[in-house]
C-alpha cells in the first residue's frame, strides 16, 4: 500500500465526524478483506522456510512503523508493497496475503498498546487499511504471478515488466479504493483525488517494482542475508526521499508564507489607496463648500454696492475670514479633512468660542447658494450667545456639511431652518429641511462612508463622505447626532453637544423661572405641524 494513500487513511483516524466511518463502504471493505484472509488461511500449503518468511513479517512490520513515524514530520514512501509481492513470488499468493494481514494487525497492536488514541477509532482505521491492502495485494499477486508465468516462454526482452504491471495494479487499487471512502464520505470526486495525487504515483510504483524484484532475487540466491543486504539499502533510499520530500515541502510552506505576505501588503496598500481616495474627496467637498461660501458672500457684497447694513456687512465678511482659514488649514494639513483617519488624528483641539456667532456665519455663506436654488434659508441662534469649548474647525464643518447637505436635498421653493439653542447641560444644533426626506430603511445607512440613496443617486453629486464626517467629529466632542426623516416631506439633524460647567447656564437670571404658558409657533416645517396638531 503508497504512503499517500496511507497517509490519507491516517487522516480517518482524526476526522471530526466519527460516526460517518461506520458507513457500509468501510465495513465492506474490511468484510471483503477478511474473507480473503480466512481463504489464504485455509488454502495454505506446508512453508519450508518459516524462518525467512518470519523475517518477511518483522521487517514488514518494522517498515510500516518507520512510516508511521517519518509521516509526523512529512512525506513518506513505505517498502510493504515491495514485501508483499516479494513474499507472494517467493511463498505464494496466501503466503502474501496473510502477511499482510497480520502485518497490519501487528502495527495495530503496538500503536494501541502506546494508548494514543481510542480502541474504538484504531478498530476501524485497522478494518478499512487491512481490507483495502489486502483486496489490492490479491489482484496485484494474481496478475504477478501470471505474468511471470506468460513472460518465461515470451518473447518480451524486459522481463521485470511484470513487477512494473502489479505495482501498477496494487498502486491503483489502493487509491481506487480511498477515493471511493472519500467521496461517499466528503463528496470529493475521484478524478480530482487522483490528479490531486498522481505525482507521487510513479515513485510509489517504482519502489514497489523494483523493491519487490530485488528482494525477491535476494531471498531466493541469499536466503535472510539476502533480505538484510538488499533491503537496509531500499529502506535508507526510502528515508533519503523523505529527507529530500520533507525539505521541499518546507521550502513549499515557506513560499506559501511569503505569498500570504504579499497578499497581505497588498491588502494594505489597497486599503491605504482607499483611505487617500477618501482624504482627497472629503478634503475637496470641503474646500468647495468653503470656496462656494466665499463666492456667495463676495458676490452679494457686489450685487448690493455696499447698501447693506454694517452689522450684514460685518457678518459676510466673519464667512469670507472663517472660510478663508478653512481653506488655509486644508492647504497646510490636507489630512484635516479625512473621513477616515489614522489612530490619534481625530482628538479635537478644544477652545472657548462663540457657537452662536459660528453658526450664523457658515449659514450666511450658504445663502447665495440658496437664492440661487431659490430655497428658502433661515437662521435663529437666540438673542443670548452660546460660548461652548470645543474644535472650532471640526464643529464648523459639521455645520457646513449639514446645511449644504439640506440645500442639496431640497427643491426649489423649499425651505432650511438652521436654529441653536440650549437644554439643561447642552446646546442643541438643529438642521431642518422640507426636502425629499429618507426611507426609513436607509437611516441606519447613512452615515456609512460612501453611502448615496438610491432614489437620488443619479440627481446628486459628490461621494457621501460628508455624514460620515459629521457622526465622527461629534462623537469625538461626546455629542451624539440624531435624525428625523420622512420621505418627501424633510429631514431634521440635531447635533446635541456638551456646555462645559464653567459657563453653565448661559442664562442664570433665568434659572429659576417657571413659564406658565407654552406658546406653538407653526409653519411649513412638518415636525412643527405635527406639534400643532397634537395641541
Amino acid at each position: 500500500m503508497s504512503v499517500l494513500t496511507q497517509k490519507l487513511k491516517d487522516r480517518l483516524e482524526t476526522e471530526s465526524k466519527s460516526a460517518e466511518l461506520y458507513h457500509p463502504y468501510i465495513f465492506a471493505i474490511g468484510g471483503v478483506g477478511f474473507l480473503i484472509a480466512l481463504w489464504a488461511a485455509l488454502t495454505l500449503g506446508q512453508i519450508e522456510h518459516t524462518r525467512l518468511l518470519l523475517q518477511l513479517f518483522v521487517l514488514n512490520v518494522a517498515a510500516q512503523l518507520g512510516i508511521i513515524a517519518i509521516r509526523k514530520t512529512g512525506t513518506g514512501f513505505g517498502v510493504s508493497p515491495a514485501i508483499n509481492l516479494a513474499t507472494i513470488t517467493a511463498f505464494g499468493l496466501q503466503a502474501g496475503i496473510l502477511l499482510a494481514f497480520s502485518s497490519n494487525i501487528a502495527v495495530w497492536l503496538i500503536m494501541s498498546l502506546r494508548g494514543k488514541q481510542p480502541i474504538k477509532r484504531t478498530i476501524k482505521t485497522l478494518v478499512f487499511n487491512a481490507g483495502t491492502e489486502i483486496i489490492a495485494l490479491l489482484i496485484a499477486g494474481f496478475v504477478l504471478l501470471n505474468l511471470r508465468q506468460w513472460l518465461q516462454t515470451s518473447w518480451v526482452i524486459f522481463k521485470p515488466l511484470d513487477w512494473f504491471i502489479a505495482a501498477v495494479f496494487n498502486d491503483q487499487l489502493n487509491i481506487l479504493l480511498v477515493a471511493g471512502l472519500l467521496f461517499l464520505q466528503k463528496g470529493i470526486h475521484p478524478k480530482a483525488f487522483w490528479r490531486r495525487n498522481a505525482w507521487a504515483m510513479p515513485i510509489n510504483i517504482t519502489i514497489g517494482a523494483l523493491g519487490g524484484a530485488l528482494l525477491s532475487a535476494a531471498i531466493t540466491d541469499m536466503g535472510l542475508r539476502g533480505i538484510l543486504i538488499f533491503m537496509v539499502p531500499l529502506v535508507l533510499s526510502a528515508y533519503a526521499f523523505h529527507i529530500h520530500a520533507h525539505s521541499a515541502d518546507q521550502r513549499l510552506t515557506t513560499l506559501r508564507n511569503r505569498t500570504s505576505d504579499l497578499e497581505i501588503a497588498n491588502q494594505q496598500l489597497t486599503r491605504l489607496s482607499q483611505h487617500k481616495e477618501q482624504q482627497f474627496v472629503s478634503a475637496t467637498k470641503t474646500m468647495q463648500q468653503s470656496l462656494d461660501a466665499v463666492r456667495d458672500s463676495v458676490q452679494m457684497m457686489i450685487s448690493t454696492q455696499n447698501h447693506l447694513p454694517h452689522e450684514r456687512q460685518m457678518a459676510l465678511l466673519g464667512t469670507i475670514a472663517t472660510n478663508e482659514q478653512t481653506l488655509r488649514m486644508l492647504v497646510t494639513n490636507p489630512r484635516s479633512a479625512d473621513s477616515n483617519p489614522a489612530q490619534g488624528e481625530d482628538i479635537p483641539h478644544m477652545r472657548l468660542f462663540n457657537l452662536s456667532e459660528l453658526v450664523s456665519k457658515v449659514t450666511a455663506g450658504f445663502e447665495g447658494d440658496s437664492a440661487e436654488k431659490q430655497i428658502r434659508l433661515r437662521c435663529h441662534t437666540g438673542d443670548v450667545p452660546i460660548h461652548i469649548e470645543a474644535d472650532e474647525r471640526m464643529i464648523q464643518q459639521v455645520i457646513q456639511h449639514l446645511i449644504s447637505n439640506a440645500l442639496k436635498f431640497t427643491n426649489a421653493g423649499g425651505s432650511v431652518f438652521v436654529s441653536l439653542a440650549v437644554k439643561n447641560d447642552s446646546t442643541t444644533l438643529s438642521i431642518e429641511d422640507t426636502g425629499f426626506g429618507i426611507a426609513k430603511s436607509e437611516i441606519a445607512s447613512i452615515f456609512n462612508p460612501r453611502y448615496r440613496s438610491e432614489k437620488h443617486a443619479t440627481t446628486t453629486t459628490g461621494e457621501g463622505m460628508g455624514l460620515a464626517v459629521v457622526r465622527r467629529y461629534v462623537q469625538a466632542h461626546n455629542g451624539t447626532v440624531n435624525i428625523e426623516s420622512e420621505v418627501d416631506l424633510g429631514t431634521r439633524f440635531t447635533i446635541t453637544l456638551p456646555l462645559h460647567e464653567n459657563i453653565l447656564p448661559t442664562n442664570a437670571d433665568f434659572a429659576d423661572f417657571v413659564p406658565s404658558a407654552t406658546i406653538y409657533t407653526t409653519d411649513d416645517y412638518f415636525t412643527h405641524a405635527r406639534n400643532a396638531i397634537s395641541i
